[in-house]
């Protein structure tokens, strides 16, 4: 059986591009107490506004999807659940590794296998701790570790595999992916808004079509797979 929750329903948001694997996940989850439905949604875009207003406890995500593919919603949440990958594809494996998912199915997926998922997801929240919100990043950059604000930060643009990251002094160069950097600025008010750029959001002057100005005057462009995800995080951002 499952652990112990004290009788606490755990809501659940899927995510897929494809109605049959809501159709199979829906099933699975209708065959368990623990767990509801909060909603579905068919985009990483439509996912991330919904968590925007909604918080869940669990999502079932997509990997490849269009507009938004799951790992880089996952990066662009604030605060975010926890989180079981469903794929038809195995090669993706090490990436949920690396964004420290709960679990990984395979599609199709068994309700044996989904089972296995449901204990882990119940063995987390049972001692799952209050979560952490940090201020600060630590960087090496000019052989030294520097303890950043994250609201100094301007942007971050990405070299290859080197950082560029501006802040009220100067720019620190760091050895570290955007991939990377990413993930650790999601605690933040950060938005990827190119794919050699990450903008906070707290320095936006205004978007204009095409590129945001800067409080500071620098004007950097806006990738067209990121603009639809630049809107919806800045009218949120605006609201709190």
């Amino acid at each position: 059986m499952l652990p112990d929750l004290n009788d606490k329903r755990l809501s659940c948001l899927i995510v897929d591009d494809e109605a049959p694997a809501h159709q199979v996940i829906k099933s699975h989850i209708g065959k368990l107490n623990r767990f509801e439905i909060a909603a579905h949604c068919y985009t990483g875009l439509e996912a991330y506004q919904f968590l925007e207003k909604q918080p869940v406890d669990v999502l079932f995500l997509d990997i490849d999807m269009p507009e938004l593919t799951g790992p880089e919603l996952l990066r662009s949440l604030k605060i975010r659940p926890a989180v079981v990958f469903t794929t038809a594809y195995a090669e993706f494996g090490v990436e949920s590794y690396e964004l420290n998912v709960i679990d990984y199915l395979l599609k199709p997926i068994r309700f044996e296998r989904f089972l296995q998922a449901a204990h882990k997801l119940a063995t987390h929240f049972s001692h799952k701790p209050d979560p952490i919100v940090p201020t600060h990043i630590s960087v090496k950059a000019d052989g030294m570790t520097h303890r950043v604000l994250l609201s100094d930060i301007q942007y971050v643009e990405g070299l290859g595999n080197y950082l560029k990251i501006y802040i009220d002094t100067r720019p620190l160069i760091v050895l570290e992916t955007m991939q990377n950097a990413e993930q650790r600025l999601s605690v933040g008010p950060f938005c990827r808004i190119h794919k050699s750029f990450i903008v906070n959001l707290g320095h936006i002057s205004r978007i204009l079509p095409g590129e945001i100005l800067l409080n500071t005057g620098t004007r950097l462009p806006i990738g067209r797979r990121y603009a639809a995800l630049l809107e919806s995080r800045w009218l949120t951002f605006q609201a709190e």
